[in-house]
């Protein structure tokens, strides 16, 4: 029953093997945007079935981004504080700070 089927709409299933075939060379081609597809495929199902868990997650995904942005841009400022002053130093008493 099922060969009888699948043998009368051949084209078909020729057609998801040509599907499968390319779909699987953008995967060996481009794997950082088809990660990012399957990953966004899968939290989307997973906010569907659990929609509760799925907001907190991502809450503490956005937490966690900040926190990693906020020490990010605090070890910046430091390193640009600490490369004015060396950037003083270097120049002498003499300097002068360009105006603009």
């Amino acid at each position: 029953m099922v060969l009888e089927t699948l043998s009368r709409h051949w084209w078909a299933v020729a057609l998801r093997g040509v599907a499968a075939i390319l779909s699987g060379v953008h995967a060996f081609v481009r794997p950082g945007i088809t990660a990012l597809a399957l990953l966004l495929v899968l939290f989307g199902v997973l906010l569907v079935v659990w929609p509760a868990a799925g907001v907190l997650t991502l809450v503490v995904l956005i937490g966690i981004a900040a926190i990693a942005f906020g020490i990010t841009l605090l070890m910046l400022g430091l390193r640009l504080r600490r490369a004015r002053r060396h950037d003083r130093a270097a120049a002498g008493p003499h300097h002068r700070p360009a105006t603009a």
